[in-house]
């Protein structure tokens, strides 16, 4: 197209240029020994044009000639980084597929062509996870890295992950450990890493990266205040069964702001009750519960048979502040049994059930009443108790729509035994 243009712009300067100078006078003279040349001035000019363009279309064209093995070359490549691509989008499907074999196949068998080899190595290397084949997916994650060190941060990521996955804990933690030298601001890492040492039931370590997770900038607080809790009430609960000594000690270790979070205050409490230490326990949540009202420590306190008739003046303090909490009124109920108080335990039962702690307080109501010698009463609570976990089963009768009383009774009463044997006591 540029050729076209250039010889038609050729033509109509000739053109116009002739018949600007048909009557212009002027010639070329050059002598060459022996020959000399003459010609008219606007004659010569055009033939060196035309002799320019000549020289020009003739340079193009050698150019071609010499440049065909070069294109021949870039064709080739074209062609098969064309096929090396499809070989790599026909893996990608079988991966997804679940066709481990054929995918690492599809992935490593034209990679040297293809025009992303690093994600050909890291999906063939998940393959050959699947496959079980661990020496293979580290041969090919290494191959990846030598392709293109500068992914290595994407290298060790993926084979971190596939670690985890396969459940190599140690060797996984390792490499995300020394990742971190590389990249310490890298929230993915962190991440990974604490998912890591949550596996491995490792809470020191969540405990240890706690601060550098802060200064990430998608960690929310939230986020902070559940893995603190979590890594400190699973720490005190690991050494259950090492004794009170043990117990201790980790509470000890523990920073003075975390002794004082209702939810590791209560798993301690939780740990002093089944080590005995009644008093301590009470004390703890009283303390706590003073400066941090937490509905679950209030639960707590109702297992604490320490002093029934103190604590239930104790309680009933707050329930100034706290006139709907279910689980105070549920504990109220209980410190009331414990302190034979029966028209307040009624009252504070009956008081929880309304707020939402149905299933507990109408069993305990129903046992109360029981022992009150009010059975009937008794009954209607424990079937509303036992209809919070599930529907009351229809008894054949005389009639489908009539049921038996004498045998819902007994269906009710052991159900209440069985949930009562079933509930894990924290004192």
């Amino acid at each position: 197209m540029k050729l076209i243009l250039l010889l038609v712009i050729a033509f109509v300067a000739a053109v116009g240029l002739a018949s600007f100078t048909q009557d212009t006078n002027g010639y070329v003279r050059i002598h060459l020994d022996p020959y000399t040349i003459e010609a008219n001035l606007w004659v010569f000019i055009l033939g060196a044009i035309a002799l320019f363009i000549v020289g020009y279309l003739l340079f193009r064209f050698l150019g071609w000639i010499f440049s065909t093995k070069k294109r021949v070359g870039a064709w080739k490549q074209k062609k098969d980084e064309i096929s090396a691509g499809k070989s790599m989008q026909r893996g990608y499907i079988d991966l997804i597929e679940g066709k481990w074999d054929t995918a690492e196949k599809q992935l490593t068998a034209k990679v040297d062509k293809s025009p992303a080899p690093v994600l050909n190595y890291l999906a063939a290397a998940h393959a050959a996870q699947q496959n079980g084949n661990q020496k293979a997916r580290d041969e090919y994650l290494k191959k990846a890295y030598d392709n293109d060190p500068s992914s290595k941060v994407a290298v060790d990521l993926t084979q971190a992950r596939m670690q985890y996955e396969a459940g190599d804990l140690d060797e996984a933690k390792n490499t995300l450990t020394r990742l971190l030298f590389h990249v310490p601001k890298s929230e993915q890492v962190h991440r990974m890493l604490l998912a890591v040492n949550r596996e491995r039931g490792d809470y020191q370590s969540v405990l240890e990266q706690l601060p550098k997770l802060k200064r990430l900038k998608n960690f929310t607080t939230e986020e902070a205040v559940a893995c603190e809790n979590e890594a400190c009430t699973n720490l005190l609960e690991g050494v259950q069964d090492q004794g009170i000594d043990a117990i201790d000690k980790t509470w000890n270790s523990l920073s003075r702001k975390q002794r004082q979070i209702p939810e590791i205050v209560d798993q301690y409490a939780y740990e002093l009750l089944h080590e005995g230490r009644t008093e301590k326990a009470e004390l703890l949540i009283r303390q706590t519960l003073r400066k941090h009202w937490n509905s679950d420590l209030a639960y707590t306190y109702g297992v604490v048979d320490h002093d029934a008739p103190r604590q239930l003046r104790l309680a009933e303090g707050w329930l100034n502040n706290q006139p709907q909490d279910s689980n105070l009124l549920l504990t109220l109920g209980r410190l009331a049994v414990r302190s034979q108080a029966w028209d307040k335990a009624r009252n504070y039962y009956q008081q929880a059930i309304t707020a939402g702690a149905s299933q507990e307080a109408n069993r305990e109501l129903g046992q109360l009443l029981e022992d009150l010698g009010e059975t009937d009463k008794a009954l209607e609570y424990y079937r509303s108790g036992l209809e919070q976990v599930l529907p009351l089963p229809k008894l054949q009768a005389e009639d489908d729509h009539i049921v038996d009383v004498e045998v819902a009774e007994e269906v009710v009463n052991e159900q209440s035994v069985a949930e009562s044997e079933a509930e894990p006591a924290k004192a």
